[in-house]
């Protein structure tokens, strides 16, 4: 039978423990209501892309980072830093692939949706939800677009993120906080959700639950603006009940 250095011994657990952070660890809890559970990611600072599901493997994407967590999102492993936001993850036959960038245009699935955002360019994938990441050489995934803010549950029902926009410019604006909503008949009905943040995105796993990523802003007063800084955790919420 092999055994292990102590050295070797002593090296794995110093680069697993750099990899991994554990909100237990830190004043960062995951906190339940009557229908979500909110899932922090420390130094996250806001949450992009998801996929996975809590019950197995969930992967993350945040401000510079992409996280998994194997634990129901009590403890994240870093799974690659991309250097910059990846708005999206999308699944094509069990492959995910991370969306580096937004573009927009119209939403043609029902309903039809005028200058929604979009993410494109899936040049990074990984086929073992993040655990390791290959590049598409051959670029036939590099055009592959998907609608951000938009999901559909099992049943059909379409489910997007409506914004509250504080205008800085003509061409300026900023997020300041967003709702659920979804499509019911001919109208749009509100989703509860008990907190008001900027929410970024929504995504239904495989048991059709819903989960939304956030920014953990701050608003001083009303619209007043203030964050997310580098320190805040990005934001996961999921919803408990099937839908």
């Amino acid at each position: 039978m092999k055994t292990i250095s102590p050295i070797l011994l002593l090296f794995l657990l110093l680069f697993f423990s750099c990899n991994q952070i554990n909100p237990s660890g830190s004043d960062l809890k995951q906190r339940e209501f009557e229908n979500w559970i909110e899932i922090p990611i420390p130094d996250g600072r806001e949450a992009f892309g998801i996929a996975g599901s809590l019950s197995d493997t969930l992967l993350v994407t945040t401000w510079t980072n992409a996280y998994y967590s194997t634990d129901s999102g009590n403890t994240w492993i870093l799974s690659k830093n991309f250097q910059g936001p990846i708005y999206d993850l999308v699944d094509r036959n069990d492959t995910i692939f991370a969306m580096q960038l937004t573009t927009i245009k119209d939403y043609l699935g029902p309903p039809s949706i005028r200058n929604q955002q979009f993410s494109k360019n899936g040049y990074y994938f990984t086929t073992d939800f993040g655990k390791t990441w290959e590049k598409d050489e051959t670029s036939n995934y590099f055009e592959l677009e998907s609608p951000i803010g938009i999901a559909t549950s099992k049943n059909g029902t379409v489910y997007r993120l409506n914004h509250d926009l504080n205008w800085i410019s003509a061409n300026t604006y900023e997020i300041n906080y967003s709702d659920i909503e979804k499509h019911i008949g001919l109208h749009w009905e509100l989703v509860d959700l008990p907190v008001k943040y900027g929410l970024n995105n929504l995504y239904f796993d495989k048991d059709n639950h819903l989960y939304v990523s956030a920014k953990s802003d701050k608003y001083i007063v009303e619209i007043n603006y203030q964050g997310p800084y580098q320190t805040q955790p990005g934001l996961i919420y999921y919803y408990k009940k099937e839908l």
